[in-house]
């Protein structure tokens, strides 16, 4: 479900604040290899899972060991109905246009915050905060994204830029909170990022238009 507001002070001019809370139960998702192996670590040493429940028998069979010294020969991935993922945040958004003599210019600006994401493999897995360090998974808390689009007669522009905040690095997803003497060799987080867009269209007629865009500027 969602809840939230919409203010416009001017005709040209609106802002929105919006709460999300999203439950998707029984959703089929493909597990990565490095989940499984996570996973399999967690369940035979017991940490956070029970070694005993169903999942975790799901989860030692999908890795093969092999050789005396018990190394991994293979690692059967493929999908599976995970028990739920949930999550909530805050959305925001603002969207102004103004008219001028050399043509209109829009301006749009878009911020997400996300408070919880949460997921469970099975229904008797562990509950996986997939915000944390260690979990594996590489979700940002916040993003942005912000435009400035001009119009004038056949022609439009438009540049375009975004934010990711940070995340954790691969190195921390090994880090498990119990081990006082393991020390990540860089930083806990990758920096936030920014990537800009932009494009230049010209509309010939009805059915025809020609575009130039630059990615990754």
């Amino acid at each position: 479900w969602t809840a939230g507001v919409v203010w416009s002070p001017m005709p040209e001019l609106d802002f929105s604040l919006a709460w999300y809370d999203i439950d998707m139960p029984n959703q089929t998702q493909s597990l990565s290899v490095n989940q499984i192996l996570q996973d399999e670590y967690d369940c035979r040493l017991g940490l956070d899972q029970d070694p005993g429940s169903q999942f975790c028998a799901d989860t030692i069979a999908r890795v093969v060991r092999s050789g005396a010294d018990n190394h991994i020969a293979s690692v059967h991935g493929g999908y599976v109905n995970i028990g739920m993922e949930r999550t909530n945040g805050l959305d925001a958004a603002a969207n102004y246009r103004l008219e001028t003599g050399v043509g209109t210019f829009r301006f749009a600006a878009n911020y997400t915050w996300v408070n919880s994401h949460e997921r469970k493999d099975a229904p008797d897995a562990a509950l996986v905060d997939m915000l944390a360090i260690n979990s594996g998974y590489d979700i940002p808390r916040n993003k942005f994204n912000a435009s400035i689009g001009w119009e004038r007669s056949a022609w439009d522009a438009t540049l375009y830029a975004s934010r990711l905040g940070k995340i954790p690095t691969d190195e921390n997803y090994w880090y498990q909170d119990w081990d006082e003497d393991y020390l990540p060799d860089v930083g806990a987080y990758l920096p936030a990022t920014w990537r800009y867009n932009a494009s230049v269209g010209y509309k010939v007629n009805d059915r025809a238009r020609l575009s130039l865009v630059g990615n990754n500027l």
